[in-house]
């Protein structure tokens, strides 16, 4: 890999300050530059970089010593700018406007799809909706960037999403159309579970130096790699879609393990139509009028995702694995428990170490939370770029 040039530094130090002072705000620029570990001049240096850019404020720190001069706390501005975070991962869209806390600032609200539109005339009237509130509410004016989050990678060399849950999205240049609605803003278009575990890499700081693995699973199945606090991607940026691993010579573990697939199995009835709440709505109605079945097909997405985990653990070897199953938490709330006891079985007779499995909590927001810390970051970068 060749040396990074002193501009490549710059935005990589500005870049990793801000996160520093994300994550232990209010701070000084003495701490500061014991975290990040460079000099105070530096530090001090580009802070005034980042204040500059409108990225983070000042206020003093209450000294009664009056010599010597004074030092001053760091916290991000949250007053000036704002992150439009867009969700396309379902049918029922939604969005989220963040400060550069990275918190959000709306009641996000879901986009009722209307079946008798093409998904072009729903997605053109959902961004309308959005561009007019975020007009009235005195948003737009402030927007940093626009991250567009989608179901599955984009390519960006033919500006496409590539992915079986939403078919229709596949067939639109979605960043050349979210442009349309929010010119010269910088806009950034990625997999969901790629904003995920790069939010990860703020939350969990004992990730350095570590091997991880992140499994979504919900109407579709997706993850990433994490090493060293990078996220390892193919060629073309795809950060490795486990979905796509098959189970069978017919069916991959997407088939296997989505809210969409349990419920089909369980019904005959596809609901990929169907919203996430009206799916695990009509779960939890049919665990009660069957319980029998109910708990055969729950027993068999447990068998397929101890099998998923059991093979990227010998493909990996990572140290830990985040799984964020979102339907499993509401329908089988001990799910993690009766994997780990299957995984510690079949890797018993290998007297194989299990790694640390960890689910995380639904209110985590990790794709959104990802998606403005990479706006952020191009942000700094296009400024960088352009001094």
């Amino acid at each position: 890999m060749p040396a990074k040039n002193a501009k490549e530094i710059r935005i990589s130090n500005l870049t990793n300050l801000y996160r520093a002072v994300l994550k232990s705000a209010p701070v000084t620029r003495k701490a500061l530059a014991d975290k990040v570990n460079l000099s105070l001049m530096t530090v001090s240096t580009l802070v005034d970089q980042l204040i500059g850019l409108g990225l983070i404020t000042t206020s003093p720190v209450k000294d009664n010593n009056k010599s010597g001069r004074k030092a001053d706390l760091l916290s991000p501005n949250v007053d000036d700018k704002r992150i439009l975070v867009v969700d396309l991962t379902k049918y029922s869209y939604t969005y989220d406007v963040l400060d550069l806390q990275l918190e959000s600032i709306i009641d996000s609200e879901y986009y009722d799809y209307d079946a008798s539109l093409s998904y072009l005339s729903n997605l053109t009237k959902f961004y309308e909706q959005m561009r007019s509130r975020l007009e009235s509410d005195g948003y737009f004016g402030k927007l940093t960037g626009v991250v567009v989050v989608a179901p599955g990678p984009f390519l960006s060399d033919k500006e496409l999403v590539i992915n079986k849950r939403i078919p229709e999205l596949s067939h639109i240049k979605i960043k050349d159309f979210t442009q349309s609605y929010f010119p010269d803003i910088i806009t950034f278009v990625d997999e969901d579970v790629k904003f995920t575990a790069y939010s990860l890499l703020e939350h969990f700081a004992d990730l350095d130096g570590k091997i991880a693995v992140y499994i979504y699973i919900s109407e579709g199945v997706g993850g990433a790699m994490i090493h060293d606090l990078k996220i390892i991607t193919g060629k073309t940026g795809i950060a490795g879609d486990v979905g796509q691993m098959m189970v069978s010579n017919n069916q991959n573990y997407e088939d296997v393990l989505s809210i969409h697939s349990l419920y089909r199995e369980l019904t005959g009835v596809d609901t990929n139509n169907v919203n996430y709440s009206g799916t695990i709505s009509r779960l939890l109605m049919e665990k009660e009028r069957n319980k029998e079945k109910f708990n055969s097909c729950l027993l068999e997405v447990h068998k397929n995702l101890t099998m998923l985990l059991y093979s990227i653990t010998w493909l990996v070897n990572p140290d830990i694995v985040f799984i964020d199953c979102d339907y499993l938490c509401e329908i089988d709330p001990e799910y993690q428990t009766k994997i780990t006891e299957m995984l510690n079985e079949k890797f018993l007779e290998h007297e194989y170490h299990v790694p640390e499995f960890v689910s995380l909590e639904n209110n985590l927001k990790g794709s959104s939370r990802g998606g403005g810390l990479k706006a952020l970051e191009l942000f700094i970068k296009n400024a960088a770029n352009n001094s």
